[in-house]
C-alpha cells in the first residue's frame, strides 16, 4: 500500500500542473515524496531483514511485530500524504488513493492491532 501511495504520488505531481508548472517541481511535494520514498525503503529492508533471520532459523516474533508495526505505519503515513499530494482529487473515486486512503485502517488492524505489536516489541526489551 505505501509503494502504491508512493507511486501514485508521484504520477500525479508530474502531470498535475498549477500555473502552468507540475507540482513535481515545488519544493513541499518533493519534500513529502521525499520522505514517503525514504520510509517505503527503510520498511522493505526491514522486512528483508527480518525474512532473512527467519530464513536462518531465527525466532523472529519480536522482530516480526517490529517490522509489522513500522510498515504499517509507513503505509498509514504514505497513503495521508499521497492524499495531501492529490489534494480534493484524491477523495474521488477517479484516483487510487482513495482507495489506498480508505483501505488503510483496515490494513493497519488487519493481522493484529499496532498497540500489541508495541507490547511484543518491548516485551524483549523489558524481561
Amino acid at each position: 500500500m505505501a509503494q502504491a501511495a508512493l507511486d501514485e504520488s508521484v504520477k500525479y505531481a508530474r502531470t498535475r500542473t498549477q500555473r502552468g508548472k507540475p507540482i513535481a517541481g515545488f519544493q513541499t511535494i518533493q519534500s513529502i515524496i521525499g520522505e514517503m520514498s525514504t520510509e517505503v525503503s527503510a520498511a522493505r529492508y526491514l522486512t528483508l531483514a527480518t525474512a532473512y533471520k527467519r530464513s536462518q532459523g531465527v525466532d523472529i516474533i519480536h522482530d516480526s511485530a517490529r517490522t509489522r508495526l513500522f510498515a504499517s505505519q509507513v503505509a498509514n503515513r504514505a497513503a495521508s500524504n499521497a492524499m495531501q499530494i492529490h489534494g480534493a482529487s484524491g477523495y474521488t473515486a477517479e484516483f487510487i488513493v482513495e482507495r489506498i486512503f480508505r483501505d488503510m485502517k483496515l490494513a493497519e488492524i488487519y493481522e493484529g492491532v499496532n498497540e500489541i505489536r508495541r507490547v511484543i516489541a518491548a516485551s524483549e526489551l523489558l524481561r
